[in-house]
């Protein structure tokens, strides 16, 4: 069977390469093609038919492994670079989202120090206090504000303060900002980036100075330097190789920039911003880029980050170059592997097959030498322990049936021994009878039917309320032994009389209980047999007062109602075993027992299915 199996999977291979090339042969039969193409096609076509089975293998799997080895390789470094860009975009967004934090919480520092010298010089009139105390005002507040280059105060019209004179502020600048910030009291106004030849560029803060009254007493201008600002919030926030950021005020005017922006770029970068994009490709002058914005409501600011996107995965030529080394390295590993699994592979079924046909002419002593422990090894010791099996069954079938014969001829001769007990029990009954020997009478009257229900083969499973009445049978031999020393108590519901249960199973359980439980302890005893249902099982359970068992005994005798040990009581382990086989080992057992307390052994059935049919 193995050996046509074999043949079957060569013949299977035989065909699969001449499929490959069916197409191109009936392309040429159909006269498509010249007589020497044909001839050549049906050339290659008989080479891989008489290819050996091993070299079929490594073809037909080795071509499949490099293509899956190429496209596992492409796909492996797309997934990489996918993951790695989206990563560094991530990193891009993140960073701009941190500057623009960074920027409101300056921001707002600023904000509260603006607060608190406006309050300070609404406190009192500024042109009463001393010059110094005005500077202590200013310039105590704004002194940890390394990009705060001047504060000035202009009192009724009049500037009265200045923290630098050097840095001049001509009205034709100021005025816009001074009435924008009187016409929002209460509020610092920001402008935006302003353009001062003689100091450089600047952005200047307004707050309106106004009395408790509601009427104007002056204005507080400060003067920030947005270089020092955006190197303080962006050059801290660089994440990715060659990123560059800057800030724009609200006309889009670069105000600093942590490298190189040509204006065409930040043109295209306010065109998407403006077209409603966020986070987007661009391109410019054939590169590529990737950029993150960010608006800054409290001042009116613009945050953005860009990098080419060359850069967003630097390693990809150097992942490409791994890559493509790896899946050649692999291939040809596995290409070796590949040749080595199918010689080892064919070798032993060339082996296997050769005893499968001797097999075949009824040799049946045939063994293998097992010389690996691969999947191959194991077939020939399947095949060494079926052969074995094979000649065991044999003989062992032979044994059975001449049992089987012996086994028929003594059951023929065991059916004419109960009737000639039977008869001679009888016989004995009425002798004592004669000799007004009641006592022993009613025992012999009770020994016949123990033995009349013992024998009877006529069914396995019988009412529950014969079972109880072969068990009264033995309890009464049993008494007529013991006397006063044995006393005994049946209880049955009549409700449960009809269910059905094999024979023989109380009275073993009475009889261990007699023989390990009352004989034992020298006095007077009880057994109580009982039965009653609990919820869909029956429960039969049989008691006594003995002197009970020790641990090691109770875990014994478990064990052997569980069917884990094979030594102990052969009555016990007798019905346990009998119970199992009728009830498809639905049944349980349980046995509570110490010293001095006696013992219960409690089965409990399944009634589904058990009640009987009148």
């Amino acid at each position: 069977m193995l050996s046509a199996v074999l043949r079957k999977i060569e013949g299977k291979y035989d065909s699969i390469i001449p499929f490959c090339f069916s197409a191109w042969y009936n392309a040429g039969n159909a006269g498509n093609e010249s007589p020497t193409s044909i001839a050549a096609r049906r050339s290659i076509m008989r080479f891989f038919k008489d290819m050996k089975f091993w070299k079929k293998v490594t073809l037909i799997c080795g071509i499949p492994l490099l293509l899956i080895s190429m496209l596992i390789g492409a796909m492996s470094y797309t997934r990489a670079k996918d993951t790695a860009r989206s990563s560094s975009k991530l990193s891009l967004y993140d960073a701009v989202n941190r500057m623009d934090i960074s920027l409101t919480t300056r921001s707002r520092q600023i904000i509260s120090s603006v607060e608190a010298i406006a309050e300070g010089l609404l406190s009192a009139d500024a042109l009463e206090l001393p010059a110094s105390h005005l500077r202590d005002i200013c310039l105590g507040l704004v002194a940890p504000f390394q990009e705060v280059q001047a504060v000035t105060v202009i009192w009724e019209g009049q500037p009265v303060y200045r923290s630098d004179p050097s840095l001049p502020l001509s009205d034709q600048v100021i005025n816009p900002l001074v009435a924008q910030a009187q016409a929002h009291p209460g509020k610092v106004v920001w402008s935006d980036v302003l353009a001062f030849p003689e100091s450089g560029d600047a952005i200047l803060l307004a707050r309106e100075l106004q009395a408790a009254d509601g009427r104007g007493r002056g204005t507080l201008l400060l003067r920030i330097d947005p270089y020092a600002m955006g190197n303080m919030l962006l050059s801290k926030q660089k994440n990715l190789s060659r990123q560059v950021s800057v800030h724009l005020d609200r006309s889009f005017r670069p105000m600093y920039q942590t490298g190189s922006a040509s204006p065409e770029l930040l043109e295209q970068i306010v065109a998407q911003y403006r077209a409603g994009n966020r986070s987007f490709s661009f391109s410019l002058d054939g590169l590529s880029y990737y950029c993150s914005t960010q608006y800054n409501g409290l001042v009116g600011w613009y945050t953005c980050s860009f990098v080419e996107e060359s850069n967003l995965f630097p390693g990809a030529a150097a992942l490409r170059d791994y890559i493509i080394l790896l899946v050649i390295l692999c291939a040809v590993a596995a290409y070796i592997l590949l040749w080595f699994l199918s010689r080892s592979i064919t070798r032993p079924l060339d082996q296997l097959n050769s005893a499968m046909k001797t097999v075949q002419y009824k040799h049946l002593n045939v063994s293998l030498d097992v010389k690996s422990r691969d999947e191959i090894g194991e077939l020939t010791e399947s095949f060494n322990y079926m052969m074995g099996r094979i000649h065991t069954l044999v003989n062992r079938v032979y044994e059975e049936k001449l049992a089987q014969k012996n086994a028929e001829i003594e059951a023929l001769q065991a059916q004419i021994n109960p009737h000639f007990l039977y008869n001679t029990l009888d016989s004995i009954n009425w002798m004592l009878i004669d000799r007004d020997e009641l006592d022993i009478s009613s025992v012999v009257v009770s020994l016949g039917k123990l033995m009349q229900y013992s024998m009877d083969t006529s069914s396995a499973l019988v009412p529950l309320h014969m079972e109880y009445r072969n068990a009264l049978d033995y309890l009464n031999i049993q008494k007529n032994r013991l006397e006063d020393r044995l006393l005994y108590e049946l209880d049955l519901p009549s409700d449960l009389e009809d269910f059905l249960i094999p024979r023989l199973i109380l009275q073993p359980l009475i009889e261990n209980a007699i023989i390990h439980g009352i004989l034992p302890s020298g006095r007077s005893g009880r057994i109580t047999v009982r039965t009653r249902q609990e919820g869909s099982r029956l429960v039969l359970s049989v008691q006594d007062n003995g002197d009970g068992m020790e641990p090691m005994q109770l875990q014994q005798l478990r064990q052997l109602l569980s069917g884990s040990q094979e030594s102990g009581s052969i009555g016990m382990r007798n019905v346990a075993r009998r119970l199992q086989l009728h009830f498809d080992g639905q049944c349980r057992f349980s046995v509570d027992s110490g010293p001095g307390r006696g013992t219960t052994v409690r089965l409990l059935l399944p009634m589904q299915g058990r009640r009987r049919n009148f």
